[in-house]
């Protein structure tokens, strides 16, 4: 590597151009010379001095101290970052009675870095540049995830003019550097994470929801969660926007069939959501969606009651309430919706009755488990009352089924 010592001056008159001007010495040399002091002239001659050094030069680690009599060791930390480089960069902003030729700063720079500078392994050292986090920034409000908006950015960058930035940390971050960035602008526009700020945060959204798609069919509910004097209050949030209102008014199959998804881990707390959809020409559409602290039968009736007073008047294509549901193998489920809705008839998903079938706790035979889905077929798709009674009594008395009391009354509570 060539190292060189130049001095030279510059036209500025400001502490602030010249921070300027440190920066776009970074930005077009691939070099991170940053601060380590910065001192006001004693004389007349200099107004004050700044002091940079390459930031690949730390303080000593792993060095033995005293303190009020008591040994402090601090472990030295591997790290291919810290080189000790000698590199430094010196500024002296003058008055402007001493301007020579109009320069108002004088520059000294030491380049004789111990070090490879336009390298990978010394690029990802580097700090994020301002460009990269507003881009950064502009693709979080756009809907994206952390990881998504990852993807995305690296990949414009690699399809870009100058693909040999990937290896830069100043313009592609990491995935920490992401995340990072994510959780700062997620408390900037979105908020904190938990405490009651956290609700009084969604409580606003809500508020403005209502107001903004309340003319339209757009309705949103939230009950904050609370735990005092041994009394819980679950979280409840119930969401029906405009295009769920439609879905209720213009699908018939709305109040024919319904599925009832309940998801979790999509977010630190694990919240259950809630997915009430229809089926309909074009596949799935939604009905409604509700948040909850819990899962069980009590809090899954308050979520769904106030999910149903957010449905429109003509809810499930007129008729106020489905006629079936199907829903998880969940029996909190069934009994907080046969309160919600009790005219409806809930059905299990054959999904997840093979999954019951296959679960070894329950010792079904590994060699009689498919002939007891093949029964269970037949019911579901037969197509007549005749048919499926006929089917019924074939499975009842099947030798099978008798010899598995478990399956028997598992089926039967369906």
């Amino acid at each position: 590597m060539n190292s060189y010592n130049c001095s030279f001056k510059i036209e500025l008159d400001s502490e602030e151009s010249i921070k300027k001007w440190v920066t776009a010495f970074n930005e077009k040399s691939k070099e991170t010379m940053v601060y380590e002091t910065c001192r006001s002239g004693k004389g007349k001659k200099v107004v004050k001095n700044f002091y940079l050094r390459c930031h690949h030069k730390q303080r000593q680690s792993g060095m033995h101290t005293k303190s009020n009599k008591k040994l402090k060791t601090t472990h030295k930390i591997h790290n291919n970052k810290h080189t000790n480089c000698p590199a430094q960069l010196m500024l002296t902003l003058l008055p402007p009675a001493t301007k020579l030729n109009g320069f108002c700063v004088s520059v000294l720079l030491k380049h004789n870095h111990n070090h490879l500078v336009q390298v990978a392994d010394a690029l990802r050292f580097r700090p994020l540049s301002e460009q990269s986090k507003k881009d950064y920034y502009d693709l979080f409000s756009h809907g994206h995830s952390p990881a998504t908006a990852h993807l995305e950015y690296e990949t414009n960058l690699m399809y870009s003019d100058k693909p040999d930035l990937i290896a830069d940390r100043n313009c592609n971050p990491k995935v920490s550097d992401v995340y990072n960035l994510f959780n700062k602008w997620r408390k900037c526009n979105i908020g904190v994470r938990t405490g009651k700020y956290l609700f009084a945060e969604l409580e606003k959204c809500v508020a403005v929801y209502n107001e903004e798609y309340n003319d339209i069919g757009g309705k949103a509910f939230i009950q904050r969660y609370s735990d005092c004097n041994g009394k819980e209050e679950p979280l409840i949030l119930a969401v029906c926007t405009p295009l769920f209102s439609r879905v209720h008014r213009h699908i018939l199959q709305s109040k024919e069939l319904v599925f009832i998804d309940a998801s979790s881990s999509f977010e630190d707390f694990n919240n259950p959501m809630f997915v009430v959809s229809t089926s309909s020409a074009a596949g799935g559409l939604p009905l409604g969606i509700v948040v909850t602290s819990a899962e069980s039968a009590t809090v899954i009736h308050q979520g769904m009651t106030k999910l149903s007073q957010m449905f429109p008047e003509d809810a499930f294509y007129g008729s106020g309430s489905p006629k079936k549901i199907i829903i998880d193998d969940s029996m909190a489920e069934r009994d907080g919706l046969r309160k919600t809705w009790h005219t409806a008839d809930i059905l299990l998903c054959t999904f997840h009755f093979r999954r019951w079938l296959l679960n070894v706790k329950h010792g079904i035979d590994c060699d009689e488990r498919q002939i007891l889905m093949n029964l269970v077929r037949k019911l579901v798709y037969a197509k007549t009352e005749a048919e499926l009674i006929t089917e019924y009594s074939h499975f009842e008395n099947h030798p099978f089924v008798k010899n598995y009391k478990n399956f028997n009354s598992y089926i039967a509570n369906y």
